[in-house]
């Protein structure tokens, strides 16, 4: 839990730093989320949970460093203008944490497909639900048993960091709605998934050869 804790200090650190108020109760949260993932992470076999909140937290603190938002203060109410990227993770904790725990908790593919179902149903509209959610429930049950059954790696990837984006770009992106994006496009990510464990499977098959 130390490693889990570390991870959220670091990114709540680096949230003050770029100007970030004290967290609220709601904030605080989100930041005992995110020490909970990294810990989950840290204790899985698998190193695809590290690798994609790595990758997440990278690409926070470029989006802190090159492209920031505005942090103000109206009559003493904090208020965020633009890319509000820590924010972001910080809010979409409930998906980093669902990717930490698949590959640490027993069957793996039912794991994902409950949990999949949970955060998108948290930020659904009502009309896409009946499309979006079972669309995606499938597509991250087929890519977790690729690699659980066949070793891919790559449909994985593809249908995780898809959903932690747009957790993300809720947060950071104004004009738009990524979260409806996202569930109104699951055959792109079905395809998308299909295609990346095809290719990673015909390279693995052609090194083999050689």
């Amino acid at each position: 839990m130390l490693f889990g804790v570390s991870g959220a200090l670091l990114i709540g650190i680096t949230a003050l730093l770029a100007g970030y108020p004290l967290p609220t109760a709601a904030g605080a949260v989100g930041y005992a989320g995110l020490a909970v993932a990294f810990a989950a992470a840290h204790r899985c076999r698998s190193r695809i949970p590290l690798w994609l909140l790595g990758i997440t937290a990278l690409v926070v603190v470029a989006g802190e460093l090159f492209a920031p938002g505005q942090r103000i203060a109206i009559d003493g109410v904090r208020l965020g203008e633009g890319p509000q990227w820590i924010a972001g993770m910080v809010e979409s904790w409930p998906r980093l944490l669902l990717w930490s725990c698949v590959f640490l908790l027993p069957r793996p593919v039912l794991v994902a497909a409950v949990g999949t179902a949970l955060c998108l149903i948290r930020d659904a509209p009502a009309g896409l639900l009946a499309w979006g959610v079972p669309g995606h429930v499938f597509t991250t049950a087929l890519a977790v048993f690729l690699l659980v059954r066949r070793g891919l790696v790559l449909p994985v990837l593809v249908v995780a960091g898809g959903m932690i984006a747009a957790g993300i770009e809720a947060r950071v992106i104004s004009v738009g709605t990524p979260t409806e994006i996202h569930l109104a496009l699951w055959p792109a990510y079905l395809a998308l998934a299909a295609v990346a464990g095809g290719l990673e499977a015909l390279t693995r098959r052609t090194f083999r050869k050689a």
